[in-house]
């Protein structure tokens, strides 16, 4: 064979390789399919929307999203009709699998192609759950449908912790002592217009004198029944203990003063305590999740009734950014209607062990006219956690303690 036919022989051969090998059609600006985010808490659905941009002109998509179902459950999908063309979207195991593909000529539409809607499971910890493509193809339009240069961008749903205002709360603010030994409490509701009434116990050590006792500024008198130790007949009760029976006046916020209580002759350290409480609607109907939050008597020179602990689980295996909204209510009433910057520090505890500490400096809280403040802490965490605890942070001084455990510090 002379040079020039094998030279024939070899470009022929190239051109047979070319044509049996599937080929990709490079583009400049390539196709790209961006699954993407969503946020809720356990029970909320989210709806995650795919994108195409960057679409001159193709036959069809095929792509899988890997989701976590331990996590997230597929509740349903949706395509976009105005795209033209035909899409499926169908679940096998814990992939969605998504088809679509033009119809009767190319298509260079852009945009929101498919919505997929989850449920974020009851049982889901606060954590960031991928959506993560797992297989992309992208073809032209022509017989042989070749693929075109494509490009993904997976997507994210967070997690997130259980509102702490989505339950109706009431809280003990106030009590600072005065030098006297005096102190005013607060009883403060935090609720949805849905609670009408209600009713609780508040018990305190009997060495404590009542001074006064009043229905709050948004409690109905003649619709409130206070009973204690300065009430006579039917309405006494014993020396430590007060029960209210309350309505609620009409239109007058979520922060709520249900009573007022003067003491006199308290101790630093007296506790506060709240029991044998309910909500109810108009109808009568109890509201479930209601939450009590106790308090004792501060000094003079502390500012809160310090936050709670926060019964949650924290899933963040791979390290994850963790938002939680935390209360607090204020000790001192100057602190009513103002805000204030906190030192603050965030445990993580699991089955009782200390995990990781985080410290917050210059958090700002907003306290309302009740002195009933919410504020977002953020860490950047790794583990698992079923309690975080939040601490105030004094200068120069220890963790103050939380207003249930009043002999507990952690080392600042």
């Amino acid at each position: 064979m002379s040079k020039r036919q094998r030279f024939v022989a070899t470009i022929l051969a190239i051109c047979l390789i070319t044509v049996l090998i599937p080929a990709t059609v490079m583009a400049e600006t390539p196709v790209t399919v961006t699954v993407g985010n969503a946020s809720g808490k356990p029970g909320d659905t989210v709806t995650v929307p795919i994108n195409m941009a960057g679409n001159t002109g193709i036959g069809g998509i095929q792509m899988t999203i890997a989701f976590d179902n331990n996590r997230l459950e597929y509740l349903s999908s949706s395509f976009n009709s105005s795209f033209g063309g035909a899409g499926t979207i169908n679940i096998v195991g814990n992939k969605t699998n998504i088809v679509w593909w033009a119809g009767n000529s190319a298509n260079s539409s852009n945009g929101d192609i498919f919505t997929v809607t989850y449920k974020i499971k009851e049982t889901a910890a606060a954590c960031e759950s991928p959506l993560t493509v797992d297989l992309l193809r992208v073809s032209e339009y022509e017989d042989d449908m070749r693929l075109v240069d494509a490009q993904s961008v997976s997507g994210n749903v967070s997690i997130l912790a259980p509102d702490a205002d989505s339950s109706p709360r009431i809280w003990i603010a106030g009590g600072n002592l005065k030098p006297d030994g005096s102190a005013t409490v607060n009883v403060v509701m935090a609720a949805s217009a849905a609670v009408t009434s209600g009713e609780f116990t508040l018990t305190y050590d009997s060495a404590f004198e009542l001074q006064s006792i009043q229905c709050g500024n948004d409690v109905n008198p003649s619709g409130s029944v206070i009973k204690s130790p300065m009430e006579s007949g039917a309405n006494n009760t014993q020396a430590g203990t007060v029960v209210m029976n309350f309505s609620i006046n009409a239109s007058t916020g979520n922060s709520l003063q249900l009573m007022v209580i003067k003491f006199n002759g308290a101790m630093v350290g007296g506790r506060i305590t709240l029991s044998s409480a309910k909500v109810e609607d108009s109808a009568g109907t109890a509201i479930a999740g209601l939450k009590l939050y106790n308090g004792a008597f501060r000094t003079a020179t502390t500012d809160f009734q310090a936050p709670r602990e926060v019964d949650m689980k924290i899933d963040a295996s791979s390290g994850t950014k963790i938002d939680i909204k935390i209360g607090l209510a204020a000790s001192n009433d100057i602190l009513q209607n103002s805000t204030k910057s906190l030192n603050l520090c965030l445990a993580f505890i699991q089955n009782g062990r200390l995990k990781a500490i985080s410290y917050q400096s210059a958090v700002k809280v907003t306290f309302d006219k009740n002195g009933l403040g919410n504020f977002i802490l953020s860490a950047q965490y790794s583990g698992i956690a079923d309690i975080v605890k939040v601490f105030i942070l004094d200068s120069g001084e220890t963790m103050k303690p939380c207003s249930e455990c009043l002999e507990c510090y952690i080392p600042s």
